[in-house]
């Protein structure tokens, strides 16, 4: 489970921002939301709203950064500093996650300046005595690993030959797989977080959860449940058909040809299913939400209701859509907003940071007080085109 995403000196983000999936105590709202676990409460789901260009998208790739650079996969992604300063680039980039299994909460700390890893830490707090333990700790090339994780001394010497291009927790995944605290943190990186960002990414993802018996049979389910007269799909080898039911007859047709809200929403179901079952964290971009509003209010449903939300699965995604930004949906700790300073800085905050008693009136949505610039991060339209001076521009030209 994802507890926190903490980033700073990351393309649009120079000072730290940070994603916070902790229910705020003072948010009384739709309690039925809430994961219990580790003692503590957590959200399922975090819906990030603001303008393009606000930096929303270069958080969740930041997250994707820190998954790659640990698993060492290929595009996860080059650590670039922010962008409007020339001192930031002489500067690491520096990101943290926190994220809990059913054993222990663990923080781990990755810090990279051009290409190079200077700072690494991971940290574990195991929930039978709740006392913070460091795994390792590595400074450049130098690390210095703790004995918790029961090396033989031998290996030592071996183990922390580190190149200043690899993560040393990618290192330990790789020497170590079965070794209890390794194996924890192994399968939340591999298992526990995932990224639909784009199509080419969306139909990996398809492929893999659909090979999966227990995926397959839920994304049947949530398809009927939708009525798009879809009865089937097939994935063979690198392509996908989808099986129509009109009347008494059926017809296959490739994925390609159907809309694209069509698509995104098949691309998008296995997903969501294969997140539910295994009490996954997704991280959706708006650019796969060509969804018809009532389709993606029903999605996310599955992950407020601990109904069809039994193993604390998460959703974060960037969004906007305003049918979800609502006070009878969505907690306020829920709702997050992107932006840009001044000095195109993003800068990230949450509806609950508000005094908000006005929106315990019945008739304000926040939808409504969001487009009127109450809660900020909305689009700024400074200029008025003078089409006068355009068109007669065009007249002139022509003589």
């Amino acid at each position: 489970m994802l507890i926190q995403f903490t980033v700073n000196n990351y393309k649009s983000i120079k000072d730290t921002v940070t994603l916070d999936l902790q229910a705020v105590s003072t948010v009384k709202e739709h309690s039925g939301h809430i994961i219990e676990a580790l003692d503590d409460e957590f959200l399922p789901i975090a819906i990030i709203y603001g303008p393009n260009g606000s930096g929303k998208s270069n958080l969740l790739k930041a997250m994707e950064i820190v998954k790659g650079m640990v698993l060492e996969q290929i595009g996860g992604g080059e650590a670039i500093p922010f962008y409007f300063s020339k001192e930031s680039r002489n500067d690491p980039t520096k990101f943290e996650i926190i994220f809990a299994s059913d054993n222990a909460e663990y923080r781990y700390r990755l810090h990279i300046k051009q290409a190079q890893i200077t700072y690494e830490c991971l940290d574990r707090i195991p929930t039978d005595n709740w006392r913070r333990t460091c795994i390792f700790e590595r400074k450049d090339e130098e690390v210095n690993l703790r004995k918790i994780l029961k090396i033989e001394d031998k290996k030592f010497a071996e183990v922390t030959k580190v190149r200043s291009s690899e993560t040393f927790l990618g290192r330990l995944i790789r020497l170590f797989p079965e070794n209890k605290i390794i194996s924890d943190v192994m399968n939340f990186f591999v298992s526990g977080l995932d990224f639909m960002q784009d199509e080419q990414n969306a139909e990996v993802l398809l492929t893999d959860a659909l090979s999966q018996e227990d995926v397959w049979d839920l994304f049947r389910n949530m398809i009927a449940e939708l009525d798009l007269d879809i009865v089937d799909l097939k994935v063979v080898g690198s392509k996908i058909s989808v099986t129509h039911r009109i009347g008494d007859d059926e017809y296959e047709i490739p994925l390609e040809a159907e809309s694209s809200g069509i698509r995104k929403t098949i691309y998008l179901l296995p997903v969501i299913a294969n997140s539910l079952l295994k009490g996954q964290a997704v991280m959706l971009d708006s650019g796969m939400l060509e969804l018809h509003p009532s389709i993606l209010k029903h999605i996310l449903g599955y992950y407020l209701d601990r109904n069809s939300n039994r193993r604390n699965a998460q959703l974060i995604l960037t969004s906007y859509d305003m049918i979800t930004l609502d006070k009878d949906f969505l907690r306020r700790d829920e709702i997050w907003f992107a932006a840009r300073s001044e000095h195109q800085r993003t800068v990230l905050y949450s509806l609950a940071d508000f005094v908000v008693e006005e929106d315990r009136i019945n008739d304000k949505k926040y939808a409504k007080r969001y487009l009127e610039g109450v809660y900020g991060a909305d689009p700024y339209i400074r200029h008025i085109i003078n089409w006068n001076e355009v068109f007669m521009k065009l007249e002139r030209d022509d003589e």
